[in-house]
């Protein structure tokens, strides 16, 4: 699985990271250190996301992470179905980013 890792640090700690798969456009993993949360880091991997997958992407959240579903959201990100995770049977909702649409030439 091709996948990228970006890496968001202050001094030698890691402060963010994420793990992408370019193949399939799916963010598996964003993580920001909770120190951390609040100053942009998320925000600023997100664009790098964007930028490598311009014609969208996805990723799954736990229906319980209220938290992350508000941030996805405010970034674009648009809920759709929700099923169960195959390893741990937890309810998730799978959240899509797609470009935003430019207008008809006229």
């Amino acid at each position: 699985m091709p996948c990228v890792t970006l890496v968001r640090a202050a001094g030698p700690e890691i402060t963010a990271f994420l793990v992408l798969d370019l193949a399939s456009a799916y963010l598996h993993q964003l993580f920001v250190d909770p120190d951390f949360q609040g100053q942009g880091a998320g925000a600023k991997l997100l664009q790098q996301v964007n930028r490598l997958c311009p014609d969208g992407w996805t990723l799954h959240v736990a229906t319980a992470n209220h938290g992350a579903r508000r941030f996805y959201a405010r970034h674009g990100l648009v809920e759709g179905l929700v099923d169960t995770h195959p390893a741990t049977g937890r309810e998730r909702v799978l959240c899509r980013w797609s470009p935003p649409a430019t207008p008809a030439a006229g």
